[in-house]
């Protein structure tokens, strides 16, 4: 299984999906710090071979991160996705995602 991870913050949501079984994880967030904070976490933890980070732009006419990383199919290439933000932005992204607005 392979877990896409936006707002990569501390990493603790892709570190417990490797530990709990996932083979691969993907972060991805607007903050520098937040990515250079995941991936020492991802270390720590014992991770950080099958956890990778991505630092995308914060306007949604920034490129996609991940096709810019060279995962060209970015929606086939996960099993899950999860964010650790609040209900309310969940819900934006994803009736924004709905209208293709994003």
């Amino acid at each position: 299984m392979s877990c896409k991870y936006r707002f990569a913050g501390s990493g603790v949501l892709a570190i417990a999906a490797l530990k709990m079984g996932a083979s691969e994880a993907l972060g991805t967030d607007t903050d520098a710090l937040a990515v250079h904070s995941a991936k020492c976490n991802a270390g720590l933890n014992g991770v950080a071979a099958s956890f990778r980070t991505e630092q995308c732009g914060a306007s949604p006419d920034s490129p996609e991160p991940l096709a810019a990383a060279g995962l060209a199919d970015v929606e086939a290439s996960f099993d899950v996705c999860v964010a650790n933000i609040l209900q309310v932005c969940i819900y934006s992204i994803s009736v924004a995602h709905l209208r293709n607005e994003t």
